[in-house]
């Protein structure tokens, strides 16, 4: 199914999609270089990611450290 990563401030604010394709069933590695969509270098700190997959849906907390 078509399945989307995307990575978020503590405010809510979407910094980047990282993933959005239509994909088959199967273990990806994805990787954030730390930068948003503008391609602006983000702060360390603590950032939310969302993983969505037809009907399911999955957020997560992770550390920014650089």
């Amino acid at each position: 199914g078509n399945v989307k990563l995307k990575i978020f401030n503590l405010l809510g604010e979407e910094m980047v999609t990282l993933f959005n394709e239509y994909t088959l069933p199967g273990q990806y590695n994805v990787v954030w270089d730390g930068h948003n969509s503008m391609g602006i270098a983000v702060p360390s700190g603590v950032y939310f990611y969302q993983l969505s997959a037809d009907r399911y849906i999955n957020t997560g907390k992770m550390i920014l450290l650089k």
